[in-house]
């Protein structure tokens, strides 16, 4: 992803969900890009590498990178109850 436009997605996604990411690190980057390539993707990272920020920061990266007006969905299938209560926690606070 250009450095730019990834500031300013990490900028607005900061903003808008009060968060305080500094940078994605290159792997998040990279599958970004392949995921607003519309590509199909397959993410395996290490844990605690950060692919959960990977889908919660993409949606700004489709309004950032697509326009405003370009719709996306992000579905996460989370076999883990754990990880489904952190990301319910996220939404509803």
């Amino acid at each position: 992803m250009d450095p730019t436009l990834q500031q300013k997605c990490v900028q607005r996604f900061n903003k808008q969900f009060h968060q305080d990411v500094h940078e994605l690190r290159p792997l998040q980057s990279l599958t970004i890009d392949h995921l607003l390539k519309k590509e199909d993707t397959i993410c395996m990272l290490p844990t605690g590498y950060g692919k959960s920020l990977i889908y919660e920061i993409l949606p700004t990266a489709v309004n950032v990178c697509h326009g405003e007006d370009e719709k996306s969905l992000v579905l996460i299938v989370a076999p883990l109850n754990v990880i489904i209560e952190q990301e319910l926690r996220k939404v509803l606070c």
